[in-house]
Parts: C-alpha cells; sequence; structure tokens
C-alpha cells in the first residue's frame, strides 16, 4: 500500500468562538482522483477491506498512441515492502527471508 500520513487539522472558527477538528489524510503515490476519504482508511484498518482504483498512462508504439488503464490497489491493509520485526522494527523485504532469519540484538 501507499506510505500514508494522517493528522487532525484544528482551525478556529471566528463564528462559533472554538477549535473544528478536521481530519486530513496525505498519500504518497496515489492520485488524487481516486476519491479516498477518510472512511476508506477506517474501512481498511477495522474491516480488512481493500479499496480499488484505476491508474491511467498513455503508452506509444509504432507511432500509435494508446491510452491503457489498470485496475489497482489504492489502499490494501499490509505492506509487502518490508517486515515487521517481533520488537515492531521493519526490515527490508528480501525474498527468501522471514522475520526469523533477521538477529535482533537486546541492548
Amino acid at each position: 500500500g501507499p506510505k500514508c500520513y494522517s493528522m487532525i487539522v484544528n482551525k478556529w472558527n471566528k463564528e462559533k468562538q472554538q477549535y473544528e477538528f478536521k481530519p486530513k489524510i496525505t498519500s504518497k503515490g496515489i492520485s488524487k482522483s481516486q476519491d479516498i476519504s477518510h472512511s476508506d482508511y477506517v474501512n481498511v484498518i477495522n474491516k480488512d477491506i481493500v479499496k480499488k482504483g484505476i491508474n491511467g498512462t498513455l503508452k506509444v508504439y509504432d507511432n500509435v498512441m494508446s491510452s491503457i488503464q489498470v485496475e489497482k490497489y489504492a489502499l490494501t491493509g499490509f505492506n509487502n515492502k518490508s517486515i515487521v520485526l517481533r520488537n515492531q522494527c521493519c526490515c527490508p523485504y528480501i525474498k527468501g527471508l522471514t522475520a526469523k532469519d533477521y538477529l535482533i540484538k537486546d541492548q
């Protein structure tokens, strides 16, 4: 899945004379046109639902331009680029290695 950063933005509302708290989510590597909302993140985490999206590209071959649309996973609840160790550290994924193959030095 993409790297996701979430934060709560608080803005002062002059009319109500109080702060308004709104969730703000920023995604790295995801098109903003996929219409990903805060509830999509909640569903992925709590209900293990996968949010799909369409990525469109243009390719040229032999002077012919083609538009290709591929359905991809926009949000998933798993990370296939790193391994989480028993002490909650993340290590890079290397084909053939598992979490048991990494040595953890206790300090």
